[in-house]
């Protein structure tokens, strides 16, 4: 049982981790994208819009 339960954990903090550096990494892009997305007035041209 403790076996599983500090694996668990291994595993959470490493997906955390992981999602924090991909955040990091990404930041240029994701402020880029955020700036875009804040100053499109018109939001027909946004690429994200759905189907």
């Amino acid at each position: 049982m403790k076996k599983l339960k500090l694996l668990l954990i291994v595993i959470g903090a490493l997906s955390v981790a992981g999602g924090i550096f991909a955040l990091w990494y990404h930041r240029r892009a994701i402020c880029r994208n955020l700036r875009t997305f804040f100053t499109t007035k018109d939001f027909t041209e946004l690429p994200l819009e759905a189907e």
